[in-house]
């Protein structure tokens, strides 16, 4: 408001001087300019099991049950004497997966927090060893981390799996599938040590009593964790699996580049005229624009210093370069997170048709076709 402000006053001053000076010859000058941006706020959308997370508190991850059947036979063979209470014995098993996807148009971490683990169901046997039959098994993304482990490694590893540390770029898909898979089985594994029918059988006889004794006992086994993910203004360190170029061209020419090109000799007003349109890969310009003669410092090349020129605004969401013009081709290097302005040069005759390509640091290209022919040459 201050700019617009200054610039009419500056053109109401004129008009008074102007008027006084002719004496009696009355003349009203008005200036009107109008300016406007728009942008909105950056996406941030993921999803716990294809579900807003906002939709749930405290999820159950479903990991056991209150009744199980034999696979692939219409049996239970385990319920609960209580609907809803779950319970586990020898022969049970049970998984969960849990799959976090989604992105966001900034940069963030991934954080598996608050993880509390507890298994009271266990005793020793007769040589004074731990006896904790419940497995588990870690997989991730299809690969296996941990497999027949006790409830504490689990907790050791799903600590560490995702703790924060790893900041991932902005509009980087996430797509992780972890599943925490148990196993109680119904006969203890005999060492291949033990090959004695009678030894066998007294090992079996050792484990069916261990397993009644921890029925009797009524031990718990629980697994709880919780997942956030934050946005964060470090610098990335996971490389990005978006194919997507997000830098592209901005029909709106940015204000900032704009003044410094102004400093160095560029006219602006030559190419008021000009209508940009992006539409898909092309860049379309249409309207009229005027001849640039200033022999300014905006080009170290004399010769590029005349012409027709119209401003391009590139915005980058990731590192970039931009390659354009010919004979000689330019090349620019723009960082993420700023805009680079470029004086693209026109000719007024041949195809009116060239090109300006986008390459980031990922291997993704994109290249824009720049179709003038809609323009007046003036």
């Amino acid at each position: 408001m201050k700019k617009k402000m200054t610039v009419l006053g500056g053109l109401l001053l004129a008009a008074l001087v102007s008027a006084y000076s002719v004496c009696g010859t009355y003349a009203k000058y008005i200036s009107s300019i109008d300016f406007a941006d728009e942008a909105r706020v950056a996406k941030w959308e993921f999803k716990v099991n294809g579900e807003d997370p906002a939709a749930f508190n405290n999820f159950d991850i479903d990991l056991f049950k209150d009744s199980y059947e034999i696979e692939n036979i219409n049996h239970q063979f385990v319920v609960s004497s209580e609907p809803g209470v779950k319970v586990v014995a020898p022969g049970t098993q049970g998984e969960y997966a849990l799959a976090l996807t989604g992105t966001a148009e900034t940069n963030y971490t991934v954080l598996l927090d608050n993880v509390e683990v507890e298994n009271t169901i266990k005793t020793t046997d007769k040589d004074g060893n731990e006896y904790s039959p419940i497995k588990f098994s870690l997989t991730v993304g299809g690969t296996a981390r941990l497999t027949d482990v006790s409830i504490d490694d689990l907790k050791a590893e799903l600590k560490k799996l995702y703790n924060g540390q790893d900041v991932y770029p902005a509009n980087h898909t996430l797509n992780e599938e972890l599943v925490i898979s148990w196993k109680w089985d119904f006969e203890q594994p005999v060492p291949d040590t033990i090959t004695d029918a009678d030894a066998i059988a007294a090992y079996k006889a050792e484990y069916n009593a261990l397993d009644t004794y921890l029925a009797q006992e009524q031990g718990t086994v629980s697994v709880k964790f919780g997942v956030t993910i934050t946005q964060t203004q470090d610098e990335a360190t996971v490389k990005t699996n978006n194919k997507t170029l997000a830098t592209t061209i901005n029909t709106k020419i940015d204000s900032g580049d704009l003044k410094v090109l102004k400093t160095m000799g560029y006219d602006a007003t030559l190419s008021r005229n000009v209508k940009a349109e992006v539409t898909g890969d092309t860049l379309a310009l249409t309207g009229s624009i005027n001849f640039t003669s200033k022999d300014e410092g905006f080009s170290s090349v004399a010769s590029d210093r005349t012409g027709y020129y119209y401003p391009v605004t590139i915005k980058a969401s990731q590192d970039s370069t931009v390659t354009f013009s010919q004979n000689p081709t330019k090349t620019q290097s723009i960082k993420a997170g700023e805009s680079l302005t470029i004086l693209y040069a026109l000719k007024d005759s041949g195809s009116k048709q060239s090109t300006i390509q986008i390459a980031d640091n990922n291997g993704n290209t994109k290249t824009y076709t720049v179709d003038y022919t809609g323009l007046n040459f003036r």
